[in-house]
């Protein structure tokens, strides 16, 4: 019997494969046709791997500025999303999304596993706060950075509650891989400084002078992360024009960076207020970086929509950990089902992984690479026509109509993707390079 056990699938490897199988039914042909970046970034990337660079140098799909002082940091996911399309097509680029969102999941359930967290919370919490994370499940760069955002909170976290920092001294390295995927290491930053602010904190306040090697270990640690993000193509160049015309141009036009339409200030002041209420009555008062991180992304996910999706990801880490939960000893069947599941949380702890990275495998090779077998069971990798301007286009080359292409946000991508290098467009979707005037 002890034979077969060893076995069996841990819990937290039958949940990734339950939630990859979810979303690779339910969202393939939604997350490919989500929105239209997904579309130049591969033509960007190929134009990478053919011109043999890293660095865009000069404006290749537009013609109404100059765009040499734009600093581009997400050229090592776009050579990526390139090669995989002309290897494999849409297929493995949707099904890599799945796995990246799906993994993420496992590596936050294993981690809340762990540390010891009731099941009975954990995976209620996570399949509740899903739908904040799924607000973002598009096949982009931006995918790449919840899953290294978690990893970020996980490692730390592990280091700061039980002083495991092994794998502390990898982020550095890993940081050079996250800054020249997507600009949006920093919010790795922004994790290093609540646990040295939460480490001040215990120090000062609370006398916990034991913290004082933590603090100083997180801020070497963060220090030498930041130092690490100077090696991208443009050095330290970068961070003097970070998103200086982002900011000006996504907040007043793209939904996505507009704040959450909360009917006033009044209500978000409200519910910013309960779930500060809630934090307090409910949660364990030990780790103050905990608070400050899930209200920091709560607000930032006021601030920004699409920072919800970063929020959701938080709750996921923290909020179960912040949960006590007490059993009512009359109550048989209660405790009897507590019992079982805290068996599985005790395999769950002491047990290695099994089949994890051998599903991955499998996942990859059937439903990426092999597109027919997908289309078997319903599974299209195909572009909707009925979102994108896709007769327009067909009539424009039919005609052979003359002239360069000027047109709006969400058919940029699209046309981007159907005419060059044959035509060039404005305006496309890559709104962070087009000044306010």
């Amino acid at each position: 019997m002890k034979k077969i056990k060893k076995w069996i699938p841990l819990m937290s490897e039958l949940f990734f494969l339950a939630l990859f199988v979810w979303i690779f039914l339910r969202n393939s042909y939604g997350i490919l046709n989500s929105d239209t970046d997904l579309l130049w970034h591969i033509r960007q990337g190929e134009w990478l791997i053919d011109n043999k660079k890293i660095i865009i140098d000069r404006e290749i799909f537009t013609y109404l500025f100059d765009t040499t002082n734009w600093k581009y940091l997400s050229w090592l996911s776009d050579i990526l999303y390139a090669r995989m399309y002309r290897l494999w097509g849409f297929a493995s680029i949707i099904t890599m999304t799945e796995l990246v969102i799906a993994g993420t999941v496992f590596m936050i359930f294993r981690y809340l596993c762990k540390k010891g967290v009731s099941l009975l919370i954990s995976i209620p919490v996570i399949l509740l706060c899903i739908r904040f994370y799924s607000f973002h499940w598009l096949p982009r760069a931006a995918i790449f950075s919840y899953f290294f955002t978690a990893l970020w909170f996980i490692i730390i976290d592990m280091y700061y509650s039980e002083g495991k920092k092994k794998w502390l001294y990898f982020l550095p390295l890993i940081q050079i891989l996250w800054t020249n995927i997507h600009s949006s290491f920093m919010y790795g930053y922004i994790i290093f400084f609540f646990f040295a602010l939460s480490a001040f904190i215990e120090i000062t306040l609370f006398k916990k002078y034991e913290k004082k090697t933590v603090l100083y270990n997180i801020v070497l640690i963060g220090f030498l992360t930041g130092a690490a993000s100077l090696i991208n193509p443009y050095g330290i160049t970068y961070f003097t024009e970070l998103n200086s015309e982002a900011r000006s141009f996504f907040s007043q036009i793209i939904a996505e960076f507009l704040s959450v339409n909360m009917h006033g200030s009044v209500i978000e002041n409200i519910y910013f207020v309960m779930l500060l209420f809630l934090l307090i009555m409910f949660g364990k008062k030990e780790k103050p970086a905990y608070i400050m991180l899930l209200v920091f992304w709560q607000y930032s996910g006021f601030e920004y929509v699409r920072h919800m999706a970063l929020f959701g990801v938080m709750t996921m880490l923290i909020l179960p950990q912040l949960i006590e939960i007490k059993f009512n000893e009359n109550n048989l069947k209660l405790q009897k089902i507590n019992g079982y599941f805290e068996k599985i949380l005790t395999v769950e702890k002491e047990g290695k992984l099994r089949y994890f990275y051998i599903f991955t495998a499998l996942i990859f090779i059937f439903c990426g690479v092999n597109s027919k077998i997908a289309e078997k069971i319903g599974i299209h990798y195909s572009l909707n026509e009925t979102r994108y301007p896709v007769k327009a286009v067909e009539y424009l080359k039919k005609n052979r109509i003359a002239g360069k292409g000027f047109n709006d946000y969400f058919a940029g991508g699209y046309m981007i993707w159907k005419f060059y290098p044959e035509k060039i467009v404005s305006m496309d979707p890559r709104a962070t390079v087009y000044p306010i005037d």
